[in-house]
Order: structure tokens, then C-alpha cells, then sequence
């Protein structure tokens, strides 16, 4: 995730600190433009599953999760979401990728699993908890400490 400019030892606001040089300044407007496309207005991504985990941080507010096994149809377990270079706070909505996925089995459903370990989801219903993620379901996740918390969810 891109970061706000900042500087830490500045005792003004960045960019309106009159010592900034032009390139600086160029580079402070694009990492604005790069999270404020992060944080809401950048188009859903696509991140696939793999053995139980999305090792691609996420950098859309909406994330449409796909199946490992997708072209087959064939449902799936997620266990823990890439935190790499995102910051606290970040908020997530997760989608199923299918648009046609039900709760039943082998509909390429997305079971989330309850994980309040390093990358995992931690869920409201608590330890042991799941959630099916399908096509008219949502689960929305902020980034908080070193784990995903679960913020709500939609049926």
C-alpha cells in the first residue's frame, strides 16, 4: 500500500513545508493519488485462493475472491489475507468471485475460517467460527494489529 507523504521529523505539515523541491512535491501528489485510489475509487481486484490464503495484499476496498479450484467449480477454505505494506485500517469488502455461488456444496462457495492469528480473520461469532461467502453474501474486514477483524456482513 502506498503511504501518505510524510516526514517524520518535520515539525510542519509536509507539503507545506516551503523547503520541498519540486520533484518532492511531484512524488507527494502521486502517492495521493495512489491511496486515494486505494482506498476507495480503484476498480474491485480479482485475488485468487491459494492452499487456504490470499498472498496478495489487498489494494481495492472490494475484493472479489476467487476459488483455487474456479474452472471447475469447486469450493473453497479461506484461512488468512497477505497484510504486506498496507497499513492499520485498512477495510476490505470480500466478494465471492461467482456471481452464481450459493451456499450449497460445490457451488464454489468460499468457507472463511475463524483466525485470530498473524493473517487470519477474525470473526464475531468467535473461535471456531465460519462464514460462507457466495454470491449473495459480503463480509467486510478491517486490518487491525496483525490480523483481519470482521467489521459485518451482509446476507
Amino acid at each position: 500500500m502506498t503511504q501518505l507523504p510524510d516526514d517524520a521529523n518535520a515539525t510542519t505539515s509536509y507539503m507545506s513545508n516551503a523547503a520541498r523541491t519540486e520533484a518532492e512535491m511531484k512524488v507527494a501528489l502521486e502517492q495521493l493519488h495512489e491511496v486515494i485510489a486505494e482506498i476507495g475509487s480503484k476498480a474491485p481486484e480479482t485475488l485468487t485462493i491459494s492452499g487456504g490464503s490470499i498472498a496478495t495484499a489487498p489494494l481495492s476496498s472490494v475484493v472479489r475472491v476467487r476459488s483455487e479450484g474456479y474452472a471447475s467449480g469447486v469450493d473453497d477454505e479461506l484461512d488468512t489475507i497477505e497484510t504486506a505494506n498496507i497499513t492499520q485500517g485498512r477495510v476490505v469488502v470480500l466478494q465471492n468471485y461467482d456471481q452464481t455461488s450459493s451456499e450449497a456444496a460445490s457451488s464454489e462457495k468460499i468457507t472463511i475460517n475463524y483466525g485470530a492469528s498473524a493473517k487470519g480473520i477474525e470473526l464475531t461469532n468467535g473461535v471456531g467460527s465460519t462464514f460462507v461467502l457466495c454470491a449473495r453474501r459480503l463480509l467486510c474486514v478491517v486490518y487491525q494489529g496483525d490480523h483481519w477483524v470482521e467489521l459485518w456482513r451482509s446476507y
